[in-house]
This record gives structure tokens, C-alpha cells and sequence, in this order.
């Protein structure tokens, strides 16, 4: 399983060892990367904001938690997400 592009744009800036990541952490529900313009209060509960992955462009790791029952696809449009797995 590898990412799944919302913004190609974007995501065709962003360095070679986050384009080809394969699966998310085992501790994780799904993974969507993010800009600083993603409305906070739409994250849901327990979700982990890591690191910035590219830090000229404000992008950032959002880990969904192991629990989370919805569509990852759905939230992913919802945060206007760049890329999910």
C-alpha cells in the first residue's frame, strides 16, 4: 500500500523517501499528510500531528488512531489532505 494522491502538485515537491513509503506504522489507522492550513478542529481525537515532513512547504504527518472507524478517504477530502494510506 502506498500513498494515494489528492494534490499531485504537492506532492510531486515532496523529497523521494516520502513519495515511496509503503505502509503506515502498525500503530497507526492510516496516515494523511497535511499542510498548516488544515483546520485543527476538524482532526479527530487522538490522532498524532508528527514531525514536519517538508518543511519549505509546511507539510505534516497526521497518524489516524488504530480505533478510527470511518473512511480515511473521506477525512482525507474533508482536510483537503495531499496524499493518504
Amino acid at each position: 500500500m502506498s500513498y494515494i494522491v489528492l494534490d499531485t502538485e504537492k506532492f510531486t515537491t515532496l523529497p523521494h523517501r516520502i513519495k515511496t513509503k509503503k505502509h503506515p506504522k502498525q500503530e497507526t489507522g492510516g496516515i494523511l499528510l497535511i499542510t498548516k492550513d488544515t483546520s485543527l478542529e476538524l482532526i479527530p481525537e487522538n490522532s498524532h500531528l508528527t514531525h514536519a515532513v517538508w518543511f519549505r512547504q509546511n507539510v505534516w504527518e497526521l497518524n489516524l488512531p488504530k480505533d478510527y472507524k470511518k473512511s480515511v478517504k473521506k477525512l482525507a477530502k474533508t482536510l483537503d489532505a495531499i496524499a493518504y494510506m
